[in-house]
């Protein structure tokens, strides 16, 4: 059976004649489908238009863009291309003062860019994970061979 959606009009009169009760109530019956409307999703701005949902069921229904994420996050990009400068220093000197700063950016905005990845369903997550990974690897590395020295 339909779903029958009940709005009731009332006729809205001015202040002077509110002595008087109100004369007529209208009921308008809508029918509607069970499932009720779909929420439609805007890939430019991310965001769900406000509408009504006819739904019967007790939790709430996540709803995700067709296609999967929309865009790239920026702070993941950002961080890869720490990651990567960190690489082209090793590869060109072998290391130095730069490449500790490289790595600590990289790891900052890593994680930064994981957790807005996250937050808003963008692209990015591996490499925000990649420049997270590396420093503390390198660094693992670092203190093993600083250990077997002592």
């Amino acid at each position: 059976m339909d779903q029958i959606l009940r709005l009731e009009l009332r006729t809205v009169q001015p202040a002077e004649a509110l002595a008087e009760p109100i004369a007529s109530a209208k009921t308008v019956s809508v029918p509607f489908p069970a499932a009720g409307p779909k929420v439609p999703f805007h890939r430019s701005t991310s965001t769900l238009l406000p509408q009504w949902t006819a739904s019967t069921s007790t939790e709430k229904e996540k709803i995700e863009p067709p296609d999967g994420p929309r865009r790239w996050n920026r702070m993941a990009i950002v961080s890869g291309i720490f990651l990567v400068l960190s690489f082209g220093v090793i590869a060109a000197t072998g290391g130095g003062a730069i490449l500790g700063y490289l790595l600590t950016f990289a790891f900052i905005t890593g994680l930064i860019g994981l957790l807005l990845a996250i937050k808003h369903h963008e692209r990015g997550k591996g490499i925000a994970i990649a420049a997270i990974a590396v420093p503390l690897a390198l660094l693992a590395l670092v203190v093993a061979a600083l250990n077997g020295f002592m």
